[in-house]
């Protein structure tokens, strides 16, 4: 699915790969929505960063010891989100780097 603005994650997008192609989209981690196991890649394209909101959940970039609401997709960068523990906490892996 190719998203050219903000998007809100759906169950729908479990096992599937958002392209991101607008600069500065922000993407929201509800909250509710996604259970355990399920995984949503995100990957910008044409140069473009986006914002990784979760604020509804907790989310961790892989590595990280605290969860941080808002992280940094990179340019031309990738990400999975995984809900690997609970339906209340993403792991996030790639080029990601969290924002206070």
């Amino acid at each position: 699915q190719n998203i050219s603005g903000n998007y809100t994650l759906a169950i729908g997008d479990a096992g599937n790969q958002i392209n991101i192609n607008a600069s500065n989209a922000v993407v929201t981690v509800p909250a509710g929505v996604f259970g355990v196991g399920d995984i949503v890649s995100v990957i910008s394209v044409n140069g473009c960063t986006a914002t990784l909101a979760c604020t509804a959940v907790n989310a961790i970039k892989a590595g990280d010891l605290a969860a941080t609401a808002s992280h940094t997709l990179e340019a031309n960068g990738v990400a999975s989100i995984m809900f690997s523990y609970s339906a209340n906490l993403a792991v996030l892996t790639g080029n990601v780097s969290g924002v206070a």
